[in-house]
């Protein structure tokens, strides 16, 4: 990658990983460059801080907009507990520690 963004051609923007952990590495190096990112596939909610990250774009909602979804499910079905199973990694588990009921 650096060989690609070192070279003296035009780059207009990158297209993210389709992996949260890919895309949150290339999110913060692109920075440097300051080559806007855009992604489709990626929703960590690791990539919604625009204060570091202000060249990514999500194209895909961030799993956090789906908490008060999740929420309103348990609540109207009448639960009082819930699992969520999540990759032990800090950008997945940032869902689990945003959502609270």
């Amino acid at each position: 990658m650096h060989r690609m963004l070192s070279a003296n051609t035009t780059k207009i923007a990158l297209i993210a990983a389709g992996c949260s952990a890919v895309t949150l590495s290339l999110a913060h190096v692109s920075q440097y460059w300051n080559i806007p990112q855009f992604n489709f596939l990626s929703s960590s909610p690791a990539l919604d801080d625009r204060k570091v990250l202000g060249q990514y774009y999500h194209l895909l909602p961030s799993e956090n907009s789906f908490n008060p979804a999740r929420v309103k499910l348990m609540i109207d079905l009448e639960w009082r507990r819930s699992v969520v199973l999540v990759q032990p990694s800090t950008i997945f588990n940032l869902v689990i520690y945003l959502m609270e009921i």
